[in-house]
């Protein structure tokens, strides 16, 4: 599978376009009309190459998904629906490439410890994992591409 490329610890190209853009009084898709031409963003592609996409997935005590990137603050970004952490419990354990962490299902950024993961439903209504006061892709050591799995006990 294609690695996608963020490694979550330098800004993009395109991240400095669209921080300049969306600091510019004269916001506008149009990027001539902020005086940048749209060559700026990078050379034309000659094909569009469609990546494969596996969905995210449930079952009994576990979630699992893909790290879709990581954004300019460090939160990971996944390809699991926010709605399914509703109905799971709060201490969960994210295994990944990089091993088993326990990890908090919060509302917010700051249910987590200082320093410690925290999985939340992110603006997109993705579940992000975040590091309150912190960077996840950091102190996690994950990388856009990588799969992770969300596991969990329910008590019966």
């Amino acid at each position: 599978m294609p690695r996608i490329v963020n490694n979550c610890s330098s800004t993009s190209p395109l991240e400095v376009l669209i921080s300049r853009l969306t600091r510019s009084p004269a916001f506008s898709p149009n990027l001539s009309a902020n005086g940048l031409p749209i060559k700026a963003v990078g050379p034309p592609a000659a094909s569009l190459v469609e990546l494969p996409w596996e969905p995210a997935a449930r079952g009994p005590g576990w979630l699992r998904g893909r790290l879709l990137y990581c954004d300019r603050f460090g939160n990971l970004v996944t390809n699991i629906p926010g709605t399914w952490l509703n109905d799971i419990p709060r201490q969960l354990i994210l295994q990944s490439p990089r091993g088993r962490v326990p990890i908090r299902r919060g509302r917010i950024y700051a249910d987590g410890a200082e320093g410690a993961p925290v999985a939340i439903v992110g603006s997109d209504g993705m579940v992000e994992i975040a590091v309150f006061a912190g960077r996840a892709a950091q102190a996690l050591g994950l990388e856009a591409g990588d799969e992770l799995v969300l596991s969990y006990t329910t008590d019966t």
